[in-house]
């Protein structure tokens, strides 16, 4: 790995880290609700948690977007299953993974 990877991936984990911290109730809770998806319909995306949140007006929102990445990064209980466009508005089109539960 060159160097200037290595330190790009070191900012990233640093951005993560940060945005698990400063989340971290959120990020907790929404792992309930994403497993609560899957469960219901075998997979989850981001998409699906914040079309939950948008149903659920009285839960506090994420200091930052990324807080739903966070959800599902470095996370012993989901594991990738495909890729998908974003439907959101925020999500731009981008692509986006669909996740399922490992257990």
């Amino acid at each position: 790995m060159n160097a200037q990877l290595k330190l790009a991936i070191e900012a990233r984990d640093r951005g993560i880290s940060r945005v698990k911290a400063k989340n971290a109730d959120f990020i907790r809770m929404m792992r309930r609700v994403a497993r609560m998806i899957a469960l219901r319909n075998g997979t989850v995306c981001a998409d699906d948690l914040r079309a939950w949140l948008g149903s659920h007006p009285d839960v506090e929102r994420p200091s930052h977007y990324n807080a739903y990445g966070a959800i599902f990064s470095r996370n012993p209980d989901f594991e990738f299953h495909s890729y998908y466009t974003s439907t959101q508005k925020q999500g731009h089109g981008n692509r986006l993974i669909r996740w399922r539960l490992t257990r």
